[in-house]
């Protein structure tokens, strides 16, 4: 993000998101779980880690990443476009070619270099999966600090949604408008505020 390349953080964004679901898949099915993915380091196998967990058919030949995101424990489902998006940014696809997050205007053109247009995305997603992971990690033991961390965390989160939105508001006057302020602002939440 911070070269301009939006759609290679996207790219990254699309790694944090695996490792999210993966994390919360183990910390989902437990100890047995963890211990296998940490043992399969040492095989060829992708995901079989997985049968750990004893919530696969023994008749399932092969667990794809698909299966672990359904069984994670996460509703992938408000997510399954946005990682569809990634991965067609990731691979050679028509899709990633041309339909680039750094084209303004929706122009069918490839653009090169860097670019400061669709920056906003990966920010916002790898905030939010940054702070998932986090979380995950705060709560195998937690205690009053880690739950008062969790608090701020996820309060950071609105701090970047509204730094990079309210940028590119100002930045791409022409573009459709990426903060409202019926939003929730990070200079007007008070911590202990149960309205979000």
């Amino acid at each position: 993000m911070k070269n301009g390349f939006a759609d290679g953080a996207y790219a990254r964004w699309r790694s944090m998101y695996e490792l999210t679901i993966i994390s919360s898949f183990i910390t989902k099915h437990g100890e047995n779980v963890a211990e296998a993915f940490i043992e399969s380091s040492e095989t060829d196998d992708r995901y079989e880690w997985a049968r750990a967990s004893t919530i696969f058919p023994i008749t399932k030949k092969y667990i794809s990443f698909n299966d672990i995101q359904k069984n994670s424990g996460i509703d992938s489902a408000i997510w399954c476009q946005q990682y569809d998006l990634a991965n067609k940014t990731v691979h050679a696809s028509p899709q990633g070619t041309f339909k680039r997050l750094s084209n303004t205007g929706g122009i069918n053109i490839i653009p090169v270099g860097r670019s400061d247009y669709g920056i906003t995305t990966p920010a916002e997603h790898s905030a939010i999966s940054l702070a998932q992971i986090t979380t995950m990690f705060f709560t195998i033991y937690s205690t009053g600090d880690s739950i008062v961390a969790i608090k701020y965390i996820h309060n950071w989160i609105d701090v970047i949604r509204e730094e990079y939105f309210k940028t590119h508001d100002f930045v791409f006057p022409d573009e459709e408008k990426l903060w409202e302020d019926s939003m929730v602002s990070y200079e007007t939440t008070v911590i202990g505020d149960t309205d979000e």
